[in-house]
């Protein structure tokens, strides 16, 4: 459910009531169910039963790139790791031919060094790829498991040597599906989000989060179990439910809203 049309709109009818157009990332169980501009359809990535599990999970953008990457630049990545095996899947468009596809160490807003290469060979525009690595650095292993946002993903083109997308690695905490789609990324085509004015225990007040409704692409409509701040759920065309947990929330034009 990561990201390319990021509009708000904010309406004063007692309570506050954003319309936020942005983009979120499900890892999905093995039971998935299936701007001003219309965003595109949503971003796949297949399940791989001979891959190690996935463990890792980066939403890719152009935006996200230090020195700019492709501005309709989108990818999805998951990473699984197997003893000294690291498996990776990846899916992108918007890019280009990409030439190059790596794990670097570095925090958000930071270029750093490539420390596992996934592949250095040209694949097709809007393509995807997947395949295994050795990494024989057990510190370098322990440290993906453990501080993942540490390090992130990017992929390089010609035109973008120094990277046309690129995301953190964020840890999942649950399994992924290993066969059919192992992850989706959908953005939202139209929403809104209500904040109540609450009184507080300490007799203060505070804007809370009451409900949200939002229709994605792909036909995925999501709002809350219950009002109030959740549990969040989502809903196939066909009305079944989509399974799964939001791993990342990309954050709207103004950073006082991440979503």
């Amino acid at each position: 459910m990561s990201s390319s049309t990021k509009r708000r709109l904010a309406h004063g009818i007692g309570a506050v009531l954003a319309a936020a157009a942005a983009s979120a990332t499900l890892a999905t169980s093995p039971a998935l169910a299936s701007s001003q501009e219309a965003p595109p359809p949503g971003i796949t990535v297949p399940g791989d039963p001979a891959a190690a599990p996935a463990v890792l999970v980066a939403s890719l953008e152009g935006r996200n790139e230090v020195t700019g990457g492709a501005p309709a630049g989108q990818a999805l990545e998951v990473i699984g790791l197997r003893g000294s095996t690291l498996s990776y899947s990846v899916t992108w468009r918007g890019i280009g031919t990409p030439t190059e596809a790596d794990i670097h160490a570095g925090v958000r807003g930071a270029d750093g060094p490539v420390v596992v290469p996934l592949f250095t060979t040209p694949r097709p525009a809007d393509g995807f790829a997947s395949g295994t690595v050795t990494v024989t650095d057990p510190g370098l292993l322990a440290a993906l498991r453990s501080d993942p946002g540490s390090f992130y993903a990017d992929l390089r083109t010609t035109a973008f040597p120094g990277g046309a997308a690129r995301a953190q690695l964020h840890l999942l905490t649950h399994a992924v599906a290993t066969s059919g789609v192992a992850a989706v990324q959908e953005s939202v085509v139209l929403g809104s989000q209500i904040y109540a004015c609450t009184a507080q225990p300490d007799g203060s007040f505070a804007f809370t989060q009451h409900n949200v409704e939002a229709r994605l692409t792909g036909g995925i409509h999501h709002t809350f179990v219950q009002p109030n701040a959740g549990p969040p759920q989502w809903h196939a065309p066909d009305g079944s439910a989509v399974t799964g947990t939001v791993v990342t929330k990309t954050p709207t034009a103004r950073a006082t809203s991440p979503n």
